[in-house]
């Protein structure tokens, strides 16, 4: 009886062993993206000469030249529609600096992530029981709550490389113990868009950054494979995306404020500037004063052609711009290659007499296709050459969302990408 039953036990633990063997081969692989935004990252930077990896991408991977950043095109509101998958008048960031009318306050270049009014897809990854690490994503520090990140900084370092924040986002994914594994790893570099407006697009000292930064993404590249291989099965399958907010263009001339609007304002008219659009907001202004004001500010921006004043209730929907409290009562937009200055003796004067930048952006990419940026998809498991042609930004957060395999925000309503049959 004894031999008998010991023969049971045997046979049973065989019968386990098949059984969990069996259930682990038929487990569904696990998707890991890594998502890196390089900021002002022109298309025509991406040369076989200049850019060999990223040019190589082209060749393997699904890729656009068109990228179609929102309005305007800077980076804080760029990169909170492509985290978002929605337009500033939801996600409330409407410039690099805004100024918020119910609260009196004004942001510059803020870190908090709860500025943020629309889900961004670190938070509806976490909701679905992703674990996320993103490390120098604009508007993704000193997260809060029960959707916050598994991994994320208080405060942009201004001191570190582009190199050392890659390095950064490795280390913490190679000694990440926690369970599950992370999925979902962002990252992001400047070194291209201060290139570009020191020197202009056109510059050999953006070619000379290009080709730097293009260096240390490959070998990024190369140790996000090699990580992905140890920390994860021979099943599962990894996506790389590489992105940008925006482009660059080459600047013409610069305006003087003041000139542009026919004056000094009142003092209880709150402006915020930028250098491609200002805000005008006239909520403390009296009501009997206020229509005539509005009027005169748009009459005299008018008589130049190279600006433009709308109200916030009539500029061009497609711009998804009119927040009702970070959007001026008035915007006044400049044509491309214009840029405000806080001084200058002229409302217009050629840039190479009065020095400063050499490459703006910020302005409609409808009105000026240099805004376009670059992505390129790169899947373990394959992935056809495709060009995508022109992609708008809000597309990122749904096509993000399809390859980890879950659902986007419900706000983010665009239709993600076709990333080809060999993509999920």
């Amino acid at each position: 009886m004894r031999r008998r039953g010991s023969e049971v036990v045997r046979a049973f633990i065989v019968v386990w062993v098949a059984l969990v063997g069996g259930c682990a081969s038929l487990e569904k692989p696990r998707d890991v993206v890594v998502w890196v935004s390089i900021d002002g990252l022109r298309p025509d930077y991406v040369t076989a000469e200049d850019a060999p990896f990223l040019h190589s991408l082209i060749a393997t991977s699904p890729h656009t030249r068109e990228l179609v950043p929102p309005f305007p095109s800077l980076t804080f509101p760029s990169h909170a529609t492509q985290a978002t998958g929605v337009g500033v008048d939801r996600h409330g960031i409407s410039g690099n600096d805004f100024w918020d009318s119910a609260l009196g306050k004004r942001y510059s270049f803020p870190d908090d992530s709860n500025l943020v009014e629309a889900e961004p897809i670190w938070v509806t990854a976490t909701r679905q029981r992703q674990r996320v690490a993103v490390l120098g994503w604009p508007l993704s520090y000193r997260e809060r709550g029960s959707g916050r990140a598994a991994f994320f900084d208080e405060k942009f370092d201004k001191n570190q490389t582009d190199a050392q924040r890659l390095e950064h986002l490795l280390n913490v994914w190679r000694s990440d113990t926690g369970s599950p594994p992370l999925t979902l790893l962002m990252g992001y570099v400047v070194g291209t868009d201060a290139a570009g407006h020191k020197f202009g697009p056109a510059s050999a000292e953006v070619r000379t950054q290009m080709q730097t930064t293009d260096a240390f993404l490959r070998r990024f590249f190369e140790r996000a494979q090699a990580t992905f291989r140890e920390k994860m099965s021979p099943r599962d399958r990894l996506h790389v995306l590489f992105t940008t907010d925006h482009g660059m263009t080459p600047v013409r001339a610069r305006v003087e404020f003041e000139s542009l609007v026919g004056g000094p304002l009142p003092p209880e008219v709150h402006v915020e500037r930028g250098s491609t659009l200002a805000h005008v907001f006239l909520d403390r202004v009296s009501t009997d004063r206020r229509s005539a004001l509005e009027r005169a500010i748009v009459a005299a921006v008018a008589t130049h052609e190279f600006a433009v004043a709308y109200r916030r209730d009539e500029m061009p929907a497609r711009w998804e711009f009119a927040h009702p409290r970070r959007v001026g009562d008035l915007v006044i937009v400049l044509k491309p290659g214009w840029v405000f200055e806080k001084e200058s003796a002229k409302s217009a004067e050629a840039t190479e007499e009065s020095g400063g930048v050499r490459g703006m952006h910020g302005y409609d990419p409808e009105e000026s296709p240099d805004m376009f940026g670059f992505a390129a998809v790169w899947s373990s498991n394959g992935g056809a050459p495709v060009d995508l042609g022109r992609v708008d930004a809000r597309s990122l957060h749904p096509t993000v969302a399809r390859l980890l395999g879950i659902d986007p925000s419900p706000l983010a309503t665009t239709t993600p990408l076709e990333l080809g049959a060999s993509i999920p």
